[in-house]
């Protein structure tokens, strides 16, 4: 007869198994039954943990290479907490005519500011942009005329700045330095040539400047023209000229 009850089926599952049929073996079967659960359980988890873990690893190296490629620029702004401080001076020798060569006498000129650096970032330089040759003809050629040129403006509104917290008349002053200066032919030096080129309005400037530098050129007296800037508040008071000026003739 066959088995009915199927326990031959029964014994050979629980050979491969490795368990032994039979209530005498009942606390094996219990400890073997436990045994190999437990080997199941944990091979899933660990199989479960080696997924997760590599799905995390794919995941991080995928952000970080998203922040890389998207990382916007840092910058530091001070909040209040700093002073920016501009020193120069320019020093220019006086000649004496003294017999004792190892005396001499310079003038110098100093200037010092102080400056809380702003919260809020102010670019100025832009007046600088575009100065190139070849960026000058690529805006002409678009659109037929030519961009002022403000960097001239903006050095003549600081001096009028400066010489307005001196207590002098910052307009009338810088208009009688811009007269003095066509009154000279030649330049001494390399910052002759600088002050030179600062102080000569360029053709798109206010007619005020080019009258005052027209004045000078013609041989004009610049103190009886600008009154209100009188001797020993002007730019150049205290500075030598040379003796080629047309200021020695008219004076």
């Amino acid at each position: 007869m066959g088995d009915i009850y199927g326990r031959d089926l029964v014994r050979q599952r629980v050979r491969n198994v490795g368990c032994l049929p039979g209530k005498r073996y009942i606390y094996r079967n219990i400890g073997c039954w436990i045994a190999q659960s437990s080997r199941r359980v944990i091979l899933t988890i660990w199989i479960s943990f080696l997924v997760v873990d590599g799905f995390a690893w794919t995941e991080l190296y995928n952000l970080t290479s998203k922040r890389s490629l998207q990382r916007d620029k840092r910058f530091i702004v001070f909040l209040g907490s700093g002073v920016h401080k501009f020193v120069c001076g320019v020093s220019i020798p006086v000649s004496l005519e003294d017999k004792k060569p190892w005396r001499s006498l310079g003038a110098v000129y100093g200037f010092q500011g102080e400056y809380p650096v702003p919260v809020t970032p102010i670019y100025w330089w832009n007046k600088w942009e575009g100065r190139s040759l070849a960026e000058v003809k690529m805006q002409y050629n678009k659109n037929g005329s030519y961009k002022p040129d403000e960097s001239r403006i903006f050095i003549y509104a600081l001096i009028e700045f400066y010489l307005n917290r001196a207590g002098k008349n910052g307009r009338q002053c810088l208009l009688r330095a811009i007269c003095e200066n066509a009154l000279i032919d030649e330049f001494g030096g390399i910052i002759g040539e600088v002050i030179s080129a600062v102080l000569k309005p360029s053709d798109d400037s206010d007619d005020e400047y080019q009258d005052a530098y027209k004045a000078g050129r013609y041989g004009a007296i610049c103190t009886t023209m600008y009154p209100e800037c009188p001797q020993g508040q002007g730019l150049f008071d205290g500075l030598t000229v040379t003796r080629s000026s047309n200021y020695y003739k008219d004076v």
